[in-house]
């Protein structure tokens, strides 16, 4: 066989070959991008819960003021819940004492004051 067609073989199968690394490698990485962007709206919940127990042991009108950064989804607040939602999952965590306005945090990053107004109320403001 002539030299240029064996190397000519040699990189159309090289091709094909990464292509098809290529093929199933992306929907991997893309499942992979989902599950971070999850985890990270999960673990922004987790920092205004936590903010939020503290805030409710304190006097009213205290407040707290917290950077929000949400890559993907948007963080819901709702009459006694706080919940992430990236289009796929849900992840919500549930007050059984404390209310809150009703509010809609889209992705990107976000400055919110959570106020206490009332013994159990919480008011959430964009910034």
């Amino acid at each position: 066989m002539n030299v240029v067609v064996s190397v000519v073989l040699i990189m159309a199968f090289s091709i094909i070959i990464v292509g098809l690394v290529f093929q199933m490698a992306i929907p991997k990485i893309q499942e992979y991008k989902q599950e971070l962007a999850f985890e990270q709206g999960k673990n922004q919940v987790d920092l205004i819960v936590l903010s939020i127990s503290d805030l409710i042991s304190e006097p009213i009108n205290s407040s707290r003021i917290l950077d929000i950064n949400i890559k993907k989804g948007n963080l819901n607040f709702s009459t006694n819940s706080i919940s992430f939602s990236d289009g796929y999952n849900i992840y919500k965590r549930t007050f059984e004492n404390i209310k809150f306005n009703e509010i809609i945090l889209p992705s990107g990053k976000t400055k919110i004051m959570l106020r206490k107004t009332g013994k159990n109320k919480i008011n959430v403001k964009i910034m």
